[in-house]
């Protein structure tokens, strides 16, 4: 995409990835799609993505408390199946 494109907005979905703020650096994607209890259970995952101008976007998010608590936690986006609902709790 970036060869087409090198202004594309672009984010790798991924499982398990050792430091996916890296690679998504390394290949010029502004975010990356973590699985949303990576986010969870590593607490420097947003701080050290950001510090690279990563963005942060977990999937999938459908529970209203875990929307909350990733919102709370800096997260910049999530990807979830309840949009609407997600929208309202992001802008308590």
């Amino acid at each position: 995409m970036k060869e087409i494109d090198p202004d594309a907005f672009t984010a790798p979905l991924y499982g398990r990835m050792d430091k996916p703020w890296e690679f998504a650096a390394s290949i010029g994607a502004g975010a990356i799609h973590p699985e949303k209890a990576d986010v969870l259970t590593h607490g420097d995952y947003i701080e050290n993505a950001h510090a690279l101008g990563i963005r942060v976007h977990p999937w999938t998010v459908d529970d209203d408390y875990e929307i909350r608590e990733l919102r709370d936690l800096g997260v910049d986006a999530v990807i979830t199946n309840r949009p609407d609902a997600a929208r309202d709790i992001i802008l308590e």
